[in-house]
């Protein structure tokens, strides 16, 4: 509906959502609040939602393998929207995709100067902007939140942006420079998916993640456990990986 959450997560511990399909939601998608903790989202396709595609807070929460699409159509939010205190947050092989339809940016983070971010880590994502969408990628909100967060090994693809990423109003317009500032294992790739958004073999995603997983990350979609060398960028893992692929 236009004025509701489709998951609301104020309270809970321990809680697990796998492959949540959401689509049209006049709000956000899925909202894990501050008093939450040790939940996980595993997999799940969130699409057109006015606000955030999700917007976690809490401690210890872990986001993998979700991808959102033409998210945030108003200007209150975005594919990944943080805007509350958020410790030991990890965010993990997901796809965070402009629409044509986007207000704002992939990511947002930190609305207000009084929230505060602790070791928390973004890696291994898709970040892809709209060819017809001139929207930021990443925006950092103020200068003090990018301190608290670990954005590292994600694929960029600037599309229409002229203004990729910002930090408190200052734009970074070439992903160079902003490898210097955060980021500094990234790459820039115009990706190839399909309409399961899984990437051909023959992307510089393959193998190019991060591999300090923690023990979310180590069993494949059927619950086997997988072996451990470098991940995917992406939200599925090719055939070509040393980790099972998984699947909505």
């Amino acid at each position: 509906t236009d004025t509701e959450n489709a998951f609301d997560i104020l309270f809970g511990t321990g809680i697990y959502i796998e492959d949540p399909v959401i689509d049209g939601f006049g709000q956000d998608g899925i909202v894990l609040g501050t008093n939450t903790s040790n939940c996980t989202i595993s997999g799940g396709l969130v699409t057109n939602c006015g606000y955030a595609g999700i917007k976690p807070a809490g401690t210890d929460n872990n986001i993998s393998g979700l991808i959102t699409y033409n998210c945030g159509q108003s200007a209150n939010a975005s594919g990944l929207h943080i805007n509350n205190n958020a410790t030991r947050l990890e965010v993990y092989n997901c796809a965070f995709i402009q629409g044509p339809d986007t207000a704002r940016a992939c990511l947002t983070i930190n609305d207000a100067s009084a929230y505060t971010f602790t070791d928390c880590k973004i890696k291994n994502c898709w970040i892809l902007a709209s060819d017809d969408v001139n929207r930021p990628l990443v925006d950092f909100a103020t200068a003090t939140s990018i301190n608290g967060v670990d954005l590292n090994n994600n694929c960029y693809y600037l599309g229409g942006s002229t203004s990729p990423w910002k930090v408190d109003a200052a734009t970074i317009t070439t992903l160079a420079n902003w490898q210097v500032i955060k980021d500094a294992n990234s790459i820039e790739e115009n990706v190839e998916y399909d309409e399961d958004y899984q990437m051909t073999s023959a992307s510089d995603c393959v193998g190019a993640g991060a591999g300090d997983f923690s023990a979310n990350y180590l069993l494949g979609h059927d619950g086997e456990p997988v072996m451990r060398i470098r991940a995917d960028i992406g939200p599925y893992q090719t055939k070509h990986s040393a980790i099972h692929p998984t699947k909505l």
